[in-house]
């Protein structure tokens, strides 16, 4: 009976590992610049960029609150309402909008894009939103959109 409770044991722990490890993975992932983030998100199935897309909102989320410009778990509530939402395609309207919202700002987002970690150029994108866009019903918007599009491959 011990025996079988810890094969169970070690199962378990094995299986709960493995998932924390691919979380782990995208999570490491936001720590390069967002040109190489998107060619590593663009290159695996879509549930692994939607896995690579929720981890960066995540973290670009944890700068913009600590900032104090978003209040704590905002993005993930955003998330959680919207269930349909490809997090690929909030991710892919979050860095399209600035440039339509304050074009003025290209050369700053195109040295951002190529130099910055992932997770800090989405979060300057998100200030930019919040900012000239309207603030965090822009951002709602965003992820309705998200919601009612198709993934883009």
């Amino acid at each position: 009976m011990l025996i079988s409770l810890l094969v169970i044991g070690i199962i378990i722990y094995l299986i709960v590992s493995a998932h924390f490890k691919k979380y782990r993975d995208a999570d490491e992932k936001t720590l390069r610049p967002m040109s190489e983030w998107v060619v590593l998100a663009n290159s695996g199935t879509r549930n692994h960029r939607d896995k690579m897309a929720y981890s960066l909102i995540v973290q670009a989320a944890v700068i913009l609150e600590q900032q104090k410009l978003l209040p704590p778990k905002s993005l993930r509530n955003l998330m959680i309402n919207k269930p349909g939402m490809s997090k690929s395609n909030f991710v892919l309207f979050i860095l399209e909008a600035p440039a339509t919202l304050c074009p003025n700002e290209f050369d700053f987002l195109k040295q951002s894009y190529n130099g910055d970690q992932a997770r800090i150029h989405l979060a300057k994108c998100i200030g930019l939103i919040l900012h000239y866009g309207g603030g965090e019903l822009a951002l709602a918007q965003l992820a309705q959109a998200a919601a009612l599009s198709h993934p883009i491959d």
